[in-house]
């Protein structure tokens, strides 16, 4: 879902239990085949989708797709690794 559909309220419960992450080039967001209750939205950076036949993309905080949550399938499709020199990102319960 897109933050902004969520009423205030709603972003207010969220922002008190979402964990912010400062990451590194190379640190792993997620690797294929996770399997966690985790909505993972990139704040700041790029990340490299990297699927198992050998196909990549890139994800860009700063674009249209940065709108939306990282990987959303279950279980993850693809390994997400931060491309950028640093990146945050911001993960949530799903459930929650």
């Amino acid at each position: 879902f897109l933050i902004e559909s969520v009423n205030s309220d709603t972003r207010r419960q969220l922002a008190r239990v979402a964990q912010v992450k400062s990451l590194q080039r190379g640190d792993y967001l997620f690797e294929v085949g996770d399997d966690d209750d985790l909505a993972l939205y990139l704040l700041d950076g790029e990340a490299s989708c990297e699927y198992p036949d050998g196909r990549s993309k890139t994800h860009e905080a700063n674009s249209i797709q940065g709108r939306y949550p990282l990987g959303d399938s279950r279980p993850r499709r693809f390994t997400a690794r931060v491309r950028s020199a640093t990146a945050r990102a911001v993960q949530f319960d799903r459930h929650y």
